[in-house]
């Protein structure tokens, strides 16, 4: 199954990026910046809706879990991310998948 993992460079993602691998998954990581794990990777952020929808592209499944945690900061900046990039990465499911089927 080829699945795209959101968020790999904090531990969850990078782990379940791993695990997902070790059980037989393609795995593409989408990431801002390089993650230095062992795979194939997309440089882009989530706020990128042409980007998250190329990346979503041709994956059976997506992991999202990309995301800005923090206990301090501006709303805009979490809204971004939280808000904004986790709208588009559920649009380009629904356009990919729905489509599909």
């Amino acid at each position: 199954m080829k699945v795209l993992v959101t968020g790999a460079s904090g531990m969850l993602g990078g782990a379940v990026a791993d695990a997902l691998a070790a059980r037989g998954d393609d795995v593409t990581v989408l990431q801002r910046r390089p993650s230095g794990l062992r795979h194939r990777e997309v440089l882009a952020d989530i706020v990128d809706a042409a980007a998250v929808r190329a990346a979503v592209t041709g994956q059976d499944a997506v992991v999202h879990l990309a995301a800005k945690v923090d206990i301090q900061g501006r709303y805009r900046d979490f809204a971004r991310v939280n808000i904004t990039g986790t709208r588009n990465v559920v649009s380009a499911c629904r356009r990919t998948y729905l489509a599909d089927g």
